[in-house]
């Protein structure tokens, strides 16, 4: 008697979306045959969208279909069952985790001619790449301004709690990102088929990746206060930082919360030089009770020290207790 076994393993590359619709990848597992993430056609995509993906080269369509990131998993997943619709130029891939299931999605940034743009680069741990980037409150004179360092992977919402520090806000009111036209928030009504995406589950390396890049952050709508953040390097070597996220300079102070937006805090400055003003003293008084004792402002005043103190006490209180000592995660 003779056994005879065969096993066959049967390996598909994925097929380029030039020459079918895009799809979603499917994983097929069995003892004797693998089909290792074949390109299905899946309709989800509008007409726009799929001349945008057929565009992206096929390999770097697989790292990017391997390496979406999952709230719930903490970490790049698979994407399945995807679909993809067009945002200001940019792409939007939306559908579910291929561990658990949960919602994902990725925002590809355009245009996608450009030879240069590595359309595939992941990042497996959070220390691979650093971001410098710049923050500039808008409408006031003179700037206030930061520079700062972050990583690539870290998510909107931890990016808007190292703002808040970098600013000198204390997130009292509700705050938007926008890229292109895309929206980005926290707290949102699932029930609101218009709403903004959830800042939560995006990170800045996958939004973001152009030096010279801008986008916008508001803080508080009713003062009204508009941030540009722009990319100035996305490979920036922090030589001699120890830390994950540091502000490295910066000019003048914060405004106070709640002063009435620009024009508010341009009257507010006004009237604070002016120890003769007959609102001085009730200005001086209400700063005081707020934030300065003794109620006085200097607006030309940055306590770089005192941010990166405060930036170090958010990375404690935020990292993952099971990572070993000496490890932060953002």
């Amino acid at each position: 008697m003779f056994w005879i076994s065969i096993q066959i393993v049967v390996s598909f590359k994925a097929f380029s979306s030039r020459s079918i619709n895009p799809a979603g990848p499917v994983l097929i597992a069995g003892t004797n045959l693998l089909l290792q993430m074949a390109i299905i056609p899946f309709p989800g995509f509008s007409p726009e969208a799929a001349a945008c993906w057929d565009s992206v080269p096929p390999e770097f369509q697989e790292q990017i279909l391997a390496h979406v990131f999952c709230t719930n998993c903490r970490k790049g997943v698979p994407i399945v069952g995807y679909s993809g619709s067009m945002l200001a130029g940019d792409l939007l891939l939306k559908g579910r985790c291929g561990v658990c299931g949960h919602e994902v999605a990725r925002l590809l940034e355009g245009p996608f001619s450009d030879p240069e743009i590595p359309f595939g680069t992941t990042f497996r741990e959070p220390t691979d790449r650093y971001y410098l980037m710049r923050i500039t409150l808008q409408d006031v004179q003179p700037e206030i301004w930061r520079r700062f360092m972050v990583p690539g992977s870290i998510t909107l919402d931890r990016l808007h709690d190292v703002l808040q520090v970098v600013m000198g806000w204390d997130d009292y009111h509700v705050h938007q990102f926008t890229i292109g036209r895309t929206c980005f928030m926290e707290h949102l009504d699932p029930e609101d088929p218009g709403r903004p995406l959830d800042e939560a589950g995006y990170r800045l390396q996958d939004l973001v990746r152009r030096k010279g890049r801008r986008f916008s952050y508001i803080y508080d709508f009713g003062d009204y206060w508009e941030h540009e953040l722009t990319l100035e390097h996305s490979r920036f070597e922090p030589r001699g930082i120890h830390y994950p996220v540091w502000c490295l300079e910066g000019e003048g102070a914060p405004p106070p919360e709640d002063v009435g937006g620009p024009d508010g805090f341009s009257e507010f400055c006004r009237v604070m030089a002016d120890p003769r003003h007959p609102d001085h003293e009730q200005f001086r008084v209400w700063y005081g009770e707020r934030q300065q004792p003794g109620g006085g402002f200097d607006r030309a005043k940055v306590d770089i020290l005192q941010i990166n103190d405060r930036l170090v006490d958010y990375q404690r209180w935020t990292r993952d207790r099971q990572l070993p000592r000496g490890e932060w995660e953002i």
